[in-house]
């Protein structure tokens, strides 16, 4: 045989259990996505309109800090909120009321989940005093929300223990008690 066929069937055969990896961590992936948005939209049913919902509670994976972003979030932007590399990330072709849901586990993302207003819920990035903000920060024992129902069937998510809001001015994050308020739509 020769050498460039060789080379080239050893190429082949080295790279296809890499390629496959690749496709079965994002199958594992998308599967986590559709059990969370499934997990999500249930919970919200079951518990109703005024009731608490415990992010926790909801998941099925480990992770300790959920960051919420909201609309039109470069991949840049995003990751230096996250503070590492954030899977597949298209929210430059968001829309208004998507977020960007962002799981991690000791300063690695486990999760991403793009959240639509109609799938199944829109997350506010606010703070409990209706400080807006480029997104939030919040430890797995304090990810709650308010469940908001609309008469037209659709649900807002009020976070109830933010522990930090990255402020889209001087895009640092800051403690949630330091930051000045800033009016609300």
């Amino acid at each position: 045989m020769p050498r460039r066929l060789i080379g080239f069937l050893a190429a082949v055969v080295l790279c296809t259990p890499l390629v496959s990896c690749d496709w079965l961590r994002w199958q594992y992936r998308e599967g986590m996505r559709e059990d969370f948005v499934t997990d999500l939209r249930t919970a919200v049913e079951e518990r109703g309109d005024g009731a608490v919902l415990d992010l926790a509670e909801v998941t099925t994976f480990d992770w300790d800090v959920v960051h919420i972003v909201g609309s039109y979030a470069s991949q840049k932007e995003v990751e230096r909120i996250v503070g590492s590399p954030v899977h597949e990330y298209e929210l430059p072709e968001a829309q208004d009321g998507q977020t960007l849901v962002v799981f991690s586990k000791e300063g690695r993302v486990v999760l991403d989940v793009d959240v639509m207003p109609w799938r199944p819920c829109v997350f506010r990035v606010v703070d409990a005093d209706g400080r807006r903000g480029r997104a939030i920060e919040m430890a797995r024992d304090e990810a709650r929300f308010r469940i908001e129902l609309s008469e037209r069937g659709t649900c807002r998510l009020e976070p109830l223990g933010v522990r930090v809001i990255h402020n889209p001015v001087d895009r640092r994050p800051v403690p949630v008690g330091d930051m000045p308020s800033i009016d609300q739509d």
